[in-house]
């Protein structure tokens, strides 16, 4: 079989029934195939489907260029949006690696109140001083925090 694998022996040269030639040249294609996976990079398509909202999506690897004790690491973050409810992206897995991705919804951005601004004109009294938003023209450039 070894000189099979290496095509030293050709399969027709040998004197065993057809189906047993068939049988040998399916494996040897399938021991070639896997030969080739085991040292190119796959491209493949990711799809995510069914969430809503925006998340934070981040990405680490470890591979075979990793030795002991290496560090998790993220290699890619980045905002997505799920808006249409499906989000898909093409990437690359390099052989003997392992992708880890996690999403986490983005943290909502706190909404910024106005700022209410106590201004004293001259002649008013604090008593009679009113509130205005930070966004309003204060008067006379008095602004009392």
């Amino acid at each position: 079989m070894e000189k099979i694998k290496q095509k030293e022996l050709d399969i027709n040269s040998l004197r065993v029934p057809g189906k047993v030639k068939n049988l040998l040249k399916k494996s040897l294609e399938l021991y070639e195939g896997a030969a080739r996976s085991m040292s190119l990079p796959r491209q493949f398509k990711l799809g995510i489907k069914n969430l809503k909202n925006d998340y934070v999506y981040t990405r680490y690897s470890v591979d075979s260029s990793c030795s002991l004790n290496c560090e998790l690491t993220p290699i890619e973050e980045k905002n997505i949006s799920f808006s249409e409810g499906l989000y898909s992206e093409k990437t690359t897995l390099n052989p003997y690696s392992v992708q880890l991705i996690i999403l986490k919804p983005k943290p909502v951005e706190p909404k910024l109140a106005p700022i209410p601004v106590i201004r004293e004109e001259a002649g008013e009294t604090t008593e009679q001083a009113q509130n205005v938003t930070a966004s309003e023209t204060v008067q006379n450039g008095n602004v009392t925090f």
